[in-house]
């Protein structure tokens, strides 16, 4: 019969292991804010009333239902805030990436920023449970810089609709 000492040691040592297998496969999905924050500002000819509405019809345009996407729109402010989720390649698989655009509108300029939020866990066996860091993921850049091309754009009326 193994003593008392033998039995303390083994159920030690598997609390142990226990406990660093656990903390070692939680691969940590949220990366602190402001790691990624890209601030952009877009100067154009239009007053802050004129600007808030074609920014209202660029946002109906980009995303396939804008009032989803709207968290806070305030005209006397001249604010939005959008949140919404971008599908990126990463690792070999197609990840969802969450991100929040803040808007603020004054005259004859707009300030937008970017901030990158929730990086989904890719659900694949080989998938080692590690981020790169946000500011070095070309498809996430990619994907801000073609929304503050099209942004600008909008701002600058520059619409097909427009040449009829």
């Amino acid at each position: 019969m193994k003593s008392i000492f033998y039995w303390r040691g083994v159920y030690f040592f598997s609390a142990i292991c226990l406990i660093i297998g656990c903390a070692g496969t939680s691969p940590q999905k949220q990366l602190p804010p402001g790691e990624m924050e890209i601030r952009h500002t877009v100067n154009h000819k239009l007053g802050k009333d004129a600007s808030f509405d074609l920014v209202l019809e660029w946002l109906a345009t980009t995303y396939r239902d804008a009032s989803k996407v709207i968290q806070v729109k305030n005209k006397e402010k001249g604010s939005f805030v959008i949140r919404a989720l971008m599908s990126v390649p990463m690792a070999g698989l197609e990840i969802n990436v969450s991100y929040t655009i803040k808007i603020r509108l004054k005259d004859q300029r707009s300030l937008i920023v970017f901030e990158t939020g929730l990086i989904e866990q890719p659900d694949a066996p080989y998938y080692n449970g590690k981020y790169p860091p946000k500011n070095n993921m070309p498809s996430v850049l990619n994907q801000y810089d073609l929304i503050l091309s099209s942004f600008q754009s909008a701002l600058q009326g520059d619409s097909s609709l427009d040449d009829f």
